[in-house]
């Protein structure tokens, strides 16, 4: 959400990056499976990739298959943040993964009306849709709990 100044960001938004296509041919292996946007990009910068958010760049969000479909795909992505994730970390980690699960639709909702109000705009909208970004957030985070117990099924 504009306005920011251009800055080194190892955490890009998915839905408004690119990427050069002869870095991605580097990681392939990485989205052979599928393309998660956190996995490359944690691997182009371990590569020594610089990664970059910049107002230059501005994608529109026009109409969507419905919210229906937004929200099976926050769980479906949830889900396999939570599997990725959960790959690296021990027992310990991936039950906690589970437990804090009610912890992040609060935390993900704050950050998104933080970064509303720091940028003094759009508020009365924010407020508007509120609910529907609670509501989007608890399928993200019941997807990632999902996929931190699949990990744990499998060990």
């Amino acid at each position: 959400m504009l306005p920011f100044d251009a800055h080194e960001c190892p955490h890009l938004p998915g839905d408004n990056s690119a990427y050069r296509r002869d870095l991605l041919v580097g990681v392939r292996a990485e989205y052979r499976n599928g393309f998660w946007e956190p996995v490359v990009n944690r691997r182009l910068a371990q590569a020594g990739q610089t990664l970059w958010h910049t107002p230059a760049l501005v994608v529109r969000q026009g109409r969507s298959s419905g919210m229906r479909a937004f929200m099976r795909q926050r769980l479906v992505h949830g889900r396999a943040h939570g599997r990725q994730r959960g790959a690296e970390f021990g027992f310990v980690r991936n039950v906690a993964g589970v437990l804090a699960a009610p912890l992040v639709p609060p935390l993900l909702t704050l950050r998104a009306v933080r970064a509303v109000l720091a940028r003094r705009r759009l508020r009365v909208r924010m407020l508007a849709v509120l609910g529907l970004i609670f509501v989007f957030d608890i399928a993200w985070a019941a997807g990632e709990a999902a996929g931190h117990a699949q990990v744990l099924r499998r060990s």
